[in-house]
């Protein structure tokens, strides 16, 4: 988000950090991220107008 609003990023984490400091619900959540697919939208043939995240907030934005 900070590079498509050409922000810094105000606390980079290292992920040892976030590892030692939350223990696997930072290993599982935070570091490791959420897959999550529409699938039912999916299935019913619903089809996303934008499907990368970085595009999605520049033309939300009017940044391109």
């Amino acid at each position: 988000m900070g590079r498509v609003l050409s922000r810094p990023t105000p606390l980079p984490v290292p992920a040892f950090a976030v590892s030692t400091g939350l223990g696997e619900f930072g290993r599982a959540s935070v570091i490791g991220g959420q897959r999550a697919v529409p699938a039912r939208l999916l299935e019913s043939g619903y089809v996303f107008a934008d499907t990368d995240l970085d595009k999605t907030l520049r033309t939300a934005l009017g940044k391109g």
